[in-house]
């Protein structure tokens, strides 16, 4: 895949091409469109695409002001559209629809969605504590994504790569500090934040929590507090809580994000989301929460 990326929320369609070089990946064009309010509806997994016509005009928009037609991309989406669970299995068939069918069955008994209306995939993410394989299922609602990758089909461009936000991070990441040591990232965007804690053999936990806006303060850092607890005490187990984590947050939210991260998770460094940028030439301008994840998804391709 060529390293064109675009991605995608409820209000905006970005798009970044990372020309490779000798010295890495440098940032080519970056370009962004606005979408119009109630493009994206409610749903229980992930939003529905109310308004197809008004994402195509918009994607048509995006795509004029482009300085070279694209035929080939990847597509990160927010990690609440794409979501991620663990399982272990053993014996899964390699291909067809045996191997769909056991991972159908398998993620019916992890999460309270109907497995038949969500496109699958499943990555091997190292054995598990008894020995058998452990599998990362990232599953989205396949009427959604189909609707994406159509609107993209009829302006010429095969979408070959969906990823979601965490995942590209965490990619980023990777290619900045390898994969021999643990590896930690933490992303926080208002309405949601999401945890991950990765080794060499990919990522070990994976929390996604949604916030209410109007959840108070210290309902909040009740929670988060517990929830990084828990992650710390399955990471402690496993070995895989890294000495270095990667925070995506707000300047107003980062210092106390920082604090829980130190007290809960006991990561001695808690490093700012913006170093990435310097994995990409001329890329120090721009917002690192809107840029790292599409330089983390061309990074699949290094």
């Amino acid at each position: 895949m060529p390293p064109r990326v675009f991605a995608l929320d409820r209000r905006s369609l970005r798009y970044g091409v990372f020309p490779r070089t000798v010295s890495g990946l440098e940032l080519g064009q970056i370009a962004e469109v606005e979408l119009p309010e109630g493009t994206f509806g409610k749903g229980v997994l992930g939003p529905t695409l109310q308004q197809e016509r008004s994402f195509r005009t918009a994607l048509e928009d995006l795509l004029g002001r482009l300085e070279e037609p694209v035929t080939e991309a990847s597509l990160v989406v927010p990690d609440g559209w794409l979501r991620v669970v663990f399982a272990d299995i053993e014996d899964l068939p390699k291909r067809g629809p045996e191997r769909q069918e056991v991972l159908r069955w398998k993620l019916k008994g992890l999460v309270p969605f109907r497995v038949e209306d969500l496109r699958l995939r499943a990555v091997p993410v190292g054995a598990s504590s008894e020995g058998s394989q452990r599998w990362l299922l990232a599953f989205a609602v396949e009427t959604l994504t189909g609707q994406l990758e159509s609107a993209f089909s009829a302006n010429g461009i095969r979408i070959g790569y969906l990823s979601n936000v965490g995942l590209s991070l965490l990619e980023a990441i990777w290619r900045a500090a390898g994969r021999d040591e643990p590896q930690g990232v933490v992303s926080v965007d208002g309405a949601a934040y999401t945890l991950i804690l990765a080794d060499a053999a990919g990522p070990a936990v994976f929390r996604h929590k949604s916030l209410e806006a109007d959840t108070p303060v210290g309902v909040v850092e009740q929670m988060v507090r517990r929830e990084l607890r828990l992650a710390r005490s399955y990471a402690a187990e496993h070995g895989v809580l890294p000495a270095r984590l990667f925070l995506f947050a707000e300047a107003a939210v980062e210092e106390a994000w920082s604090a829980w991260l130190r007290e809960e998770l006991g990561v001695a460094q808690i490093r700012p989301g913006r170093e990435l940028l310097r994995l990409t030439a001329a890329a120090e301008e721009h917002d690192p929460a809107r840029l790292v994840p599409l330089i983390g998804a061309a990074s699949s391709f290094v």
